[in-house]
């Protein structure tokens, strides 16, 4: 519990998991398009978005479901700094040469990369499209 205080300060939120589950939850987030999806790949910018909550699905029917709704009222209000990406997580990190450690949740039909990540991958994508413009 010590740990978890000590880094509210550079969080939104967080959650204390007391006991394991035997089958493993599915976190994905959930909401309206933004105006973000309808840009062109090479012009897409990293933002600040909002009418993204997370969606929790667990294979376990007898668990009690994982209580989120404080999580996503601070996402609510505050917004979530991500970048959408065209495709897939799977297909994104091998066209733009993502390393393992960068981390895509799949999203509508592309992907979202949140927070600091987002700013990675932007200029990857953008070192791309500048390689193939080169050629």
């Amino acid at each position: 519990m010590k740990e978890a205080k000590e880094i509210l300060d550079r969080a939104i939120g967080c959650a204390i998991i007391y006991e394991m589950n035997e089958l493993p939850r599915r976190v994905s987030l959930n909401g309206a398009r933004f105006p973000q999806m309808d840009e062109a790949e090479a012009s897409r910018r990293p933002e600040k978005v909002f009418g993204i909550r997370p969606i929790v699905r667990s294979q376990n029917r007898d668990e009690r479901p994982l209580d989120l709704v404080g999580v996503s009222e601070e996402i609510e209000k505050q917004g979530i700094f991500c970048r959408f990406l065209s495709h897939s997580n799977f297909i994104s990190k091998r066209l733009y040469d993502l390393d393992d450690y960068t981390f895509l949740m799949n999203f509508k039909d592309g992907s979202l990369v949140l927070g600091v990540d987002a700013l990675y991958v932007d200029c990857a994508v953008h070192d791309l499209y500048r390689q193939r413009a080169v050629q």
